[in-house]
Parts: structure tokens; sequence; C-alpha cells
């Protein structure tokens, strides 16, 4: 089969395109005929071996959408199922895995595409606990787009920060494929969004998407817009890229407002003030991808509303991923690269 993978982590000549033997399904596994995947910046972090102790050689990819090809008798997918790719992977027997929430495993937490072979292949055998069925009226390039940074921006946004109606938010990283999802469903609980872009290119495309103002990636500008809201700061915040802009956010944030993050886009190390924290009663609250039932519901409200679905940037084929990688990692993006496969 066809297949993208790394054998050593470094640059873009590290992404190999090629033919890799056919996955093999063992009981209570169902084969997975890809139809198309998304680019990540997961995917960049692995493939310059910053995504942990990741054993190679490795297919890449975390998220995806296809048809199944083989199941046991009494899975509850069969041959035909369109499905989608649910891309947490854990231990099954923690208290979080009890608790049905999985993205929080504490003993064996992993991804596909990273502690087992990925999307960005041909076939890919999972284990049923790692799909789930894909609603009929949607395609294989919006289902896949939506399976990890979709995932992302829904926990954020609906399970952890419980934004209300009326409420002000800042969105860092709002072009990618996380912040774009997370502009559009701010906007649907009626939140007052402002984005944050470093690409005054960028501003056109995301008052499109609905922000109401898009602001100069400045601490300066930010601050000063910030402070002249009527709490003296927004309610909460959407970190999705890291890095110095930690100097920043919590002073941006009311007086007992929450930031919630995401990424690491710019860099994993902050440097924080903490008495921007303590001082003034502000949360912190780490996110990353979401429960089963959070995507079955992110998937259930994309079918009673079209237009929630992510901006596809680009659509490239297997042979194009390393460029795909090189635009993620320059800033290029606005919204998802879909691989199809």
């Amino acid at each position: 089969m066809r297949a993208a993978w790394i054998e050593r982590f470094g640059g873009l000549d590290v992404i190999q395109v090629g033919d890799r033997p056919k996955p093999e399904r063992r009981p209570g596994e169902v084969l997975v005929k890809i139809h198309a995947s998304t680019l990540n910046h997961r995917d960049v972090y692995l493939r310059r071996g910053e995504a942990g102790q990741i054993r190679l050689p490795v297919v890449l990819g975390s998220d995806g959408a296809g048809t199944v090809m083989e199941s046991d008798a009494l899975s509850i997918f069969q041959a035909g199922d369109k499905v989608v790719i649910y891309p947490v992977l854990s231990c099954g027997a923690c208290v979080n895995c009890r608790n049905h929430l999985p993205h929080k495993c504490c003993c064996g937490f992993g991804m596909v595409g990273g502690e087992r072979d990925g999307t960005q292949a041909e076939y890919l055998v999972l284990p049923e606990t790692s799909l789930l069925a894909m609603p009929e009226c949607l395609d294989f390039e919006t289902a896949a787009a939506v399976s990890l940074a979709g995932l992302t921006a829904w926990n954020m946004v609906v399970d952890e920060s419980h934004v209300k109606r009326g409420e002000h938010a800042l969105v860092l990283g709002a072009s990618g494929g996380v912040g774009v999802f997370t502009v559009k469903l701010l906007k649907k609980f009626g939140v007052h969004v402002h984005a944050v872009t470093s690409s005054p290119e960028k501003a056109n495309a995301l008052l499109e998407l609905g922000a109401d103002s898009v602001l100069a990636d400045s601490a300066v500008e930010i601050l000063r817009f910030t402070r002249s809201l009527p709490d003296r700061g927004v309610d909460v915040a959407f970190n999705c890229v890291g890095g110095n802009t930690w100097r920043y956010v919590p002073p941006a944030v009311r007086a007992g407002g929450r930031i919630l993050v995401c990424g690491t886009v710019r860099s994993p190390v902050a440097e924080l003030d903490l008495r921007q924290i303590f001082y003034r009663n502000v949360s912190i609250i780490g996110c990353s991808m979401g429960s089963p039932e959070s995507l079955k519901k992110m998937l259930d409200y994309m079918v009673s509303d079209p237009t929630l679905h992510i901006p596809i940037d680009h659509v490239i084929d297997l042979d194009q991923i390393a460029n795909g990688h090189s635009r993620l990692e320059a800033g290029e993006v606005v919204g998802k690269i879909v691989v199809k496969i």
C-alpha cells in the first residue's frame, strides 16, 4: 500500500512516501481504507522529534476518515461502513478512562500516528474504540478535518471553558486548524471574538470566518484593546501558539477570567508572571483533543449546521506532504490541509 512515514527525526527530507506492507487485522480490530487525512502541527512536532518517545518507523497522520473493509463478525462496524478516526489511544483502566475521558488518560496516553501507525496511508488497522460512525451527509475531507483540530476546539469551547453568550474571547493562532474552528464555534454561541494573527494577509479571512475584530500579534495593541473592554480584559483567552505570548495573555484577561491552552507552535517554554494568575484569580486549563462522546456531539452538530465546517486551505496527495509540512511551519495556512489518499 502507499503511505507516508518516517524512520528518523529531522527536516522535511526524512519524510518518505512509497510502498509499505498492508497491515494485518487482529481480533477486536477493524481494517479501514483511508480516503482522507489532514496535516496537523503534531505531525511537524513528531517529524522533528518533539512529540515524546515515538517508536520508529511510524506512518504519519493522526486524523482521518474512511470505509471499513474487514472486522469481526460481531463488531459494531461492518464492511462498507463509513467511519471517522478518533485519534486518542489510552490504557482503558485509569481513573479518567473509567470516567470516559480517554484524552486525559493517566497511564497509557498515546495517539494514532505516533504510538501506532497513522492515517496517511491507504489502509489502517485500529481497535473499535478508535472509530466513530461518519454521518452520511458529510464528505470524507470534512470529516477528516475535524477529528483532531475540530475536536480540540470543541473540547476547549464547549467542555472546558463554559463560554456564555455576550462574553468576550481572545483567540491566538486564530487562522490555524484549531483556531478557525474555535472562532466559528464561539460565534455560534454568541461570543464576541477578537482574533489575533501575525499575518496581516489573514485578517480578511478571519473577518469572513466571523471574528468581530482582528488584532495584530503585538503586546501593545492587544493590551490596549483588551483594557478598553468593559471589564478591562476578555472573559476567556484561547492560546493555540504558546511561546512568548504568555507575557501578555494573562494581563489581557479580566480578573476571574480563564485561559485555555492547546498548542506550542512558537515554543513549549513560556515566561509567565505568576502574580497575574494568583492576584487576579485567573484559571489556566490545558486542552488536548476530547472524548469520543464529544467527537460524536460535534459531528451531530455539524450535521444540524453545515456552516460549521472547517475551511479547507488546500487538498494535496501523499507525494506533497513535505510541502504541506513546510507551509505549516511557515504559518501560511488558514484552516486545514487535507491529504487525499
